[in-house]
């Protein structure tokens, strides 16, 4: 059985050579969820409808994979380490809240009688 890698499905979505970032973005999120190249192509082409918000994701992703191989194994001192983590907290704290008030006004628009 032959697996259509995340690029070629996006080539299918767009008609032509997907950018390369969308292509990044797509393996990025593939690994990140585990999901199959389908859906992460998928969401990918969803995303890429609006860059901005896309290449940000892309680039939170890549960052968070880094500041991660720098706190297990690189030569961060211990007070580098914990500046990381403070920002990282209160970084996951803001979206935390985020999420919040955008499910609330989600729920707002939903008729539940």
């Amino acid at each position: 059985m032959t697996h259509i890698t995340v690029g070629e499905h996006l080539s299918a979505m767009v008609n032509e050579q997907p950018q390369s970032w969308m292509v990044e973005l797509g393996l990025i999120l593939q690994e990140l969820g585990n999901t199959d190249n389908a859906l992460a192509a998928s969401q990918t082409y969803d995303l890429a409808r609006q860059p901005k918000a896309a290449l940000a994701l892309k680039e939170l992703i890549t960052g968070y994979n880094t500041i991660k191989q720098e706190l297990l194994g690189g030569d961060l001192t211990q007070n580098q380490k914990q500046t990381i983590l403070i920002a990282l907290r209160q970084i996951s704290k803001n979206l935390e809240s985020l999420s919040l008030s955008s499910e609330l006004e989600s729920s707002k628009g939903v008729n539940h009688g």
